[in-house]
């Protein structure tokens, strides 16, 4: 079996029930080879288990543990498959820890009965992988090549994430079978106890080879205190893996720094969350102020997610949980904040936070964000919409219940012909017909469009950034051209604001800055170039610029570049808007008949016309 099943089998003993798309996402396959696989695994699992599809969900069932624990390790964590590079590069990064001198890339070769050249193009790719690891393969003219790491921290993380999670051999498993009931005494989570078994063995492998762990991360510190129960566990590891130092008992127990659990010491949190707050928090105040947030109120709701993500980070420990790796793509203010957050924490402890875990801030971020903008709504503009002609009073509610889950405030008002609408003159954000009617100035749907799937949804997020550029909250204007590259158009685009004196003098150089640490790409071809605007006009600038000709971004063709300014202070009406406006791109983006009517966009009408198809 290879490594793509034994993968699939981890991601259900760790996760419990999954989705498809959790799997399809996690794995980055189709659907259909999730089938395939899982299809394969219940094949090679028999009686022993089965993975069983629910309603939405799939699952594990072990059947018999100990054939299953057989079948692990017969099948899954057994000898080298030769075709799996996963366990090739196990092996060539295990066979260099284990040796303190060069080793001949002949001898690697012969040894896993490969080609030279294999052996090279696997050590390209160890290569690349050791970076993270501050570690790197030393070759030398006529000896060969050996490891070599910054500290023993790294080298110990490396064998443990590179060799021991992927392979394994009968004398490894006698050992972890005769101590996990030691183990066991912690009563840990299943997550959390495999973690530290794995450590255990990890260190014995890494002490049988003739290292010593000296040192864990300066800025990684236990937060664990030590009671009987880790006390007598401590005192049999002593025992069994002949003394151990007190980074090596650091190094076992850390996975208890990773999790809510009965072994943390209040006192070292309270320490901790408070340093955290003042190193990661206090410097984003204004940025967090300026989307509405309170500061001390996202590190109270942060604190703990953070603590745990820096640990993880610290200990070279992957996220357990699954979440799509463009979720982030969705939520470019979230992002923005989240990519604060991560460059704080990377500069002051000298790592790098995974995508991974900047997706988990994006979530809360975002979270955070929807609850300012609930609170927001402004409640004293009443939203009208009317009815014109006979429609019936069952699909009148339908619509009506549409309405109310996004406006708070709403006023239905009903005319049996248009001579009677048009004896009145209140302001109607939509009017909804039962025939084909034309009305100057205002979006006229038919009742047959909202049924629809998605249409009403659709039309009520254009309206409503219409809305928000006839009450000046947004500033809006589309503008055809063509351009050399990317950069060349939004440089152009900004020059005209600016000359505008639509946005500051700074405004090109706060969007280079930004640039720097991130441009969000939206799928579909549209890019949202934004920045902070120092001119102190109480809007959002939203400047589109439709690309006529065809220019690449990052091997993606570019056909729409929305640039947007955003003021320095942002009220809650703006931060409303703001949230609005992001949702009304991503909605662009991932709709082709909105995404194809913008392309061809009139000036002279309305935002409006981008849903005609729809």
């Amino acid at each position: 079996m290879d490594s793509s099943l034994f993968m699939l089998l981890k991601l259900f003993v760790e996760n419990g029930s999954i989705t498809k798309q959790e799997i399809a996402v996690y794995n980055n396959i189709s659907f259909r080879t999730v089938d395939k696989r899982i299809s394969e695994l219940n094949r090679i699992l028999g009686e022993a288990a089965h993975i069983s599809s629910g309603i939405e969900r799939f699952s594990l069932t072990i059947n018999n543990y100990p054939k299953f624990l057989d079948l692990e390790t017969q099948f899954l964590k057994g000898e080298l498959n030769l075709n799996d590079p996963i366990k090739r590069e196990a092996f060539i990064i295990d066979f260099l820890i284990k040796s303190n001198d060069y080793i001949p890339i002949d001898e690697i070769a012969d040894r896993i009965n490969i080609s030279r050249k294999t052996v090279n193009n696997d050590l390209r790719k160890i290569k690349i992988n050791l970076k993270k690891y501050k570690g790197r393969i030393i070759s030398k003219t006529g000896k060969g090549i050996k490891i070599s790491f910054q500290t023993s921290f790294e080298k110990i993380c490396a064998l443990r994430n590179f060799v021991i999670e992927h392979t394994s051999n009968s004398v490894w498993l006698a050992f972890t079978s005769e101590i996990s009931s030691h183990l066991k005494k912690l009563n840990l989570s299943k997550q959390a106890y495999h973690q530290v078994l794995n450590n255990v063995l990890t260190l014995k492998v890494f002490k049988d080879y003739g290292h010593v762990l000296d040192c864990v991360p300066r800025c990684y510190h236990s937060l664990w205190a030590q009671n009987a129960v880790i006390t007598d566990l401590i005192d049999y590891l002593q025992e069994k893996l002949k003394y151990l130092t007190e980074s090596e008992i650091s190094f076992i127990l850390s996975p208890l720094d990773l999790y809510k659990n009965e072994y943390l010491d209040f006192q070292k949190l309270k320490l901790v969350f408070l340093k955290n707050y003042k190193l990661f928090f206090i410097p984003l105040k204004d940025k967090l102020r300026k989307y509405g947030l309170d500061t001390k109120n996202v590190y109270e709701r942060l604190k703990w997610h953070v603590l745990f993500s820096v640990n993880r980070t610290l200990l070279y420990t992957k996220i357990g949980e699954v979440l799509p790796r463009t979720i982030s793509d969705n939520y470019p203010i979230s992002l923005e904040l989240s990519l604060a957050l991560a460059n704080k924490i990377n500069s002051e402890y000298k790592v790098s936070i995974s995508k991974d875990e900047i997706n988990y801030y994006v979530i809360y971020f975002e979270m955070f964000l929807e609850e300012v903008s609930a609170i927001s709504q402004d409640t004293k503009n009443q939203v009208k919409i009317a009815f014109i002609g006979s429609i019936r009073s069952s699909v009148k509610e339908f619509i009506e219940k549409k309405l109310s889950n996004i406006f708070e405030n709403l006023k239905i008002i009903s005319f049996s012909n248009v001579a009677a609408f048009k004896q009145q003159h209140d302001k109607f954000l939509l009017v909804f017909v039962d025939k084909p009617l034309e009305i100057e100035h205002i979006q006229v749907i038919n009742v047959g469009t909202v049924f629809r799937p998605e249409a009403l949804s659709v039309v009520m997020q254009i309206s409503i950034i219409e809305q928000l550029i006839k009450q000046n909250k947004i500033a809006f204007s589309v503008k055809h051209f063509e351009a050399e590259s990317y950069y060349v158009a939004v440089d152009r685009m900004i020059d005209h604001q600016i000359k505008s004196n639509q946005v500051s003098e700074d405004f090109k150089q706060n969007w280079k800055s930004r640039e720097k640490v991130t441009n969000n790409i939206f799928s579909n071809g549209i890019a949202i170039p934004h920045a902070i605007d120092h001119s102190g006009k109480k809007r959002i600038l939203v400047s589109v610029g439709i690309i006529d000709n065809k220019i690449l971004f990052k091997k993606k063709e570019l056909k729409l570049i929305f640039l947007i300014g955003i003021p320095e202070n942002l009220n809650n009406e703006l931060i409303d808007a703001t949230s609005r406006l992001y949702d009304f791109i991503g909605l662009i983006s991932r709709n082709e008949i909105l995404y194809n009517n913008f392309v061809n966009y009139d000036s002279s009408k309305q935002l409006i016309q981008i849903v005609e198809g729809v």
